[in-house]
């Protein structure tokens, strides 16, 4: 089961988001189709380019940095 807490600067308290779908699966359909579809030549251009993929890794690698310090912004990471 996926779960997603956030806890906004102003209160400082744990809130869970609801959260519909499984990530797997929901998350990668549509880019996993479209590079199926371009690696076939039925698409002309993949529509998540690889700065897409930089820049979730830029967040996934926050996330651990903000585990591990208590928070972080993105920007500190360039």
């Amino acid at each position: 089961m996926d779960r997603l807490e956030i806890s906004p600067r102003s209160t400082k308290e744990w809130t869970e988001v609801t959260l519909t779908g499984g990530w797997f699966p929901d998350g990668f359909i549509g880019t996993m189709s479209n590079l199926q579809r371009f690696a076939n030549g039925e698409d002309a251009a993949l529509v998540s380019p690889v700065e897409d993929a930089l820049e979730t890794m830029r967040l996934v690698e926050a996330c651990y940095v903000s585990d591990g310090r208590g928070g972080i912004e993105m920007e500190k990471l360039k």
